[in-house]
């Protein structure tokens, strides 16, 4: 039997490229190992001299200042790349802070206690059952003036394709958890609930806006003090979580979204143990604030101009002697999160934003005209194509964990060779890597067995 101990799936991505490289078994997942893994097969495929971009999880393996993986990569390629964070990988961490805090924490692989009792319970369930939070009284005054909008949003959002069943899910739950039925003219319907990894994107909240709406019938029973905790995390999720979400894969919007979605948690009133708990959690994970990375925003077509003639003239101040540490930015030492409340994208910019339009091998004389004329401009439009094609967050390689998975029990039975293995694992990603890009980004994940 093969045994995985630590597999490292890794994508290149390009314009119009999402290519499996390889999927090796590592004796750990430390940043050595990683490393040295990524240097290997992108000499291997010849990319090596195009990479420009690396995305994946926070953990300190791979982000570490000493020995993280994304570190050494730098060094073994010699040169500076951009960090993409993986955005949705940063959002779970906040929604997991919250759980930890308000609901129960999880101490094995699954999400929780709490979450098995409602699937070994669900069976037995009445599912017409329920009462969506328009009908609870502890939420009826915050929905009021924010309902029609949420309720706009995921109904948009829930025309679109959607890479992942359980995208589709949440927005269905979002809807009927405020009154509406998505599935209209058939009557509302449920999905099962699974087994869910503790890991797993957004199962947490799925489950959360199940546990709410059935609580309030009493169809599924919950303690009052956990039940009330839930409510708060589910309006914080429908109110102030939501379009972050669903707007993560955005690349050039990711500086702009975050700090939106960082002052929103500041001036978040409704819960202040909420405000406090999810700014704590998010203040560790600024890595598309950091001076470098926040050049993404140029290409922001959201923004005002105003703030973009701003952001240029930025690009002259030099970079304070106390800077942030790899790749992401730290407030000063004894400054509070507050202060970040009325500032605008333009705070974090100065001349070491310069290297991104380097890293990313970019012509930048559309700087030298006013962003008004920006879109005439071909550096500009070039620019934008290649932010276009980055990759902000590792969905590809989750799916690239789930292609291990599901080759791995019958790997003896294809083939016994290692090599060959991967081969096969290439070959069934379906998309093969022609030429070289201007400029390609690593995508990387890790899964243990």
């Amino acid at each position: 039997m093969w045994l995985l101990h630590f597999t490292l799936p890794l994508y290149v991505s390009g314009s119009g490229v999402n290519q499996l490289l390889g999927a090796r078994v590592l004796p750990s997942g430390s940043g050595q190992n990683t490393a040295a893994e990524v240097l290997h097969c992108v000499e291997e495929w010849g990319c090596a001299d195009d990479i420009a971009a690396e995305c994946s999880d926070t953990p300190t393996g791979n982000t570490g200042y000493n020995n993280g993986a994304a570190g050494l990569i730098e060094k073994g390629l010699q040169r500076e790349l951009i960090f993409l964070a993986c955005r949705h990988h940063i959002l779970e961490l906040i929604m997991k802070g919250l759980f930890d805090k308000m609901v129960e924490i999880s101490t094995s692989p699954d999400i929780g206690v709490l979450f098995k009792r409602l699937q070994d319970k669900w069976d037995s369930m009445d599912h017409s059952n329920f009462k969506p939070a328009t009908e609870d009284t502890a939420c009826i005054a915050f929905l009021a003036d924010r309902r029609e909008d949420i309720v706009a949003y995921a109904s948009e959002n829930l025309q679109k394709p959607h890479t992942r069943a359980d995208y589709r899910q949440l927005l269905e739950l979002t809807l009927i958890f405020l009154g509406v039925n998505p599935f209209q003219p058939e009557g509302i319907r449920f999905r099962p609930p699974i087994a869910l990894s503790s890991a797993r994107f957004m199962g947490r909240i799925i489950y959360c806006l199940t546990i709410h709406i059935f609580a309030l019938t009493g169809e599924f029973e919950v303690e009052k003090d956990i039940l009330d905790n839930i409510k708060q995390i589910n309006l914080f999720f429908v109110s102030t979580y939501l379009k972050p979400w669903y707007t993560a894969s955005r690349p050039a919007s990711a500086p702009a979204t975050d700090l939106r979605l960082l002052q929103d948690i500041l001036n978040y009133t409704q819960c202040p143990r909420v405000s406090e708990i999810a700014g704590a959690v998010f203040k560790n994970h600024l890595w598309y604030l950091h001076r470098t990375t926040v050049g993404l925003a140029f290409f922001d077509e959201k923004l005002p101009l105003e703030e973009k003639r701003e952001m240029v003239e930025r690009l002259k101040v030099p970079t304070p002697k106390t800077v942030s540490p790899w790749k992401r930015h730290v407030l000063p030492a004894r400054t509070h999160l507050s202060t970040l409340k009325d500032v605008s994208i333009s705070h974090f910019v100065n001349d070491s934003t310069n290297n991104f339009f380097k890293i990313m091998k970019m012509d930048t004389s559309f700087l030298q005209e006013d962003p008004a004329l920006w879109p005439e401009q071909t550096s500009y439009q070039n620019g934008l194509e290649k932010v276009q094609a980055l990759q902000c967050i590792n969905d590809v390689a989750e799916r690239g964990v789930a292609l291990v998975k599901r080759f791995t029990g019958v790997k003896d039975a294809l083939t016994k060779k290692e090599e060959c293995f991967q081969d096969l694992l290439v070959v069934q990603n379906e998309i093969l890597l022609e030429g070289k890009y201007n400029s390609a980004i690593l995508t990387l994940a890790h899964f243990e067995k």
